[in-house]
């Protein structure tokens, strides 16, 4: 984190929410983008396990550390993984739907990286 910080980085992506990593950020003014990896994808499109994730991983570490988005999914269209595919707008919906119900929809957006 001191390295990033000795940097003009102001953001820094995350490939999953490691609860250490997360905490390591917390009041040092960099937002962080945390990474839902294409083989977790699947695991939100239940709401409930959509809502436990955004509880542990997102709001424990609200306000101190800076999440500011939340990625589902990396470059799923080039995958060819149709099944996959079919469940990021899914997935997206039930994160947001959480978000919006935790009133954090405004501070944390969410969204799919692809190239």
């Amino acid at each position: 984190v001191k390295l990033i910080q000795s940097t003009l980085f102001t953001k820094v992506k995350i490939y999953s929410a490691d609860p250490d990593i997360l905490t390591a950020f917390a009041n040092t003014g960099i937002d962080i983008i945390i990474g839902i990896p294409n083989e977790q994808v699947g695991n939100f499109t239940n709401v409930t396990k959509a809502q436990q994730w955004v509880t542990d991983n997102v709001a424990a570490h609200l306000p101190a550390t800076q999440i500011t988005l939340i990625t589902v999914g990396n470059e799923v269209l080039t995958t060819n993984n149709q099944l996959l595919i079919s469940q990021v707008v899914p997935v997206m919906v039930n994160l947001h739907a959480v978000l919006v119900s935790m009133g954090l929809d405004s501070q944390v957006k969410i969204s799919s990286p692809n190239s």
